[in-house]
């Protein structure tokens, strides 16, 4: 059987780690729900969920601009779809408002705990789709052209969250 090459076996390895991380996140909510008998901050699972949206699509993006031949203008389509959910990745960090909203018995610290997995991770999910989209206009267009497209991207992710 051959190898995956060193990029697609970096990939899998960060996809591994980004699902260890979204199960952390998971464990923590139910582990909250359980000890509180509430549902309060089970929002955050769909928040995630949103933020894994991403990547799939730079994921695809990026293997048809690295395997596309000469269909390599259909990497559009995939990269569209990137830019409407990449919003979703960061915007975990604005569940941090949610904090005093749900006054049980857990203490808050915990519940800090639980948003900043799920923004952590939200986050980094974010930045590995950006990277690989980086990546794919890096290859199209050139290394300065990839970063004006992230600090667009950026930029235009703001006004998302």
């Amino acid at each position: 059987m051959p190898h995956a090459s060193a990029p697609d076996r970096s990939h899998v390895e960060l996809f591994a780690l980004l699902a260890a991380g979204s199960a952390v996140c998971i464990a923590l909510v139910a582990g909250r729900m359980a000890f509180s008998h509430t549902i309060h901050l089970r929002f955050l699972v769909w928040n995630l969920f949103l933020a894994w949206m991403p990547l799939p699509f730079a994921r695809l993006s990026y293997r048809m601009e690295m395997h596309g031949g000469g269909a390599r203008y259909l990497v559009v389509l995939p990269a569209a779809v990137w830019l409407l959910f990449f919003p979703n990745a960061p915007s975990i960090l604005t569940d941090f408002l949610h904090l005093s909203l749900f006054p049980d018995n857990v203490p808050e610290w915990f519940d800090v705990t639980v948003i900043a997995w799920f923004a952590m991770t939200g986050l980094m999910l974010g930045v590995v789709s950006l990277r690989l989209m980086q990546e794919v206009v890096a290859r199209a267009a050139g290394t300065r052209v990839a970063w004006v497209f992230v600090v667009a991207v950026t930029a235009l992710g703001s006004f998302g969250v």
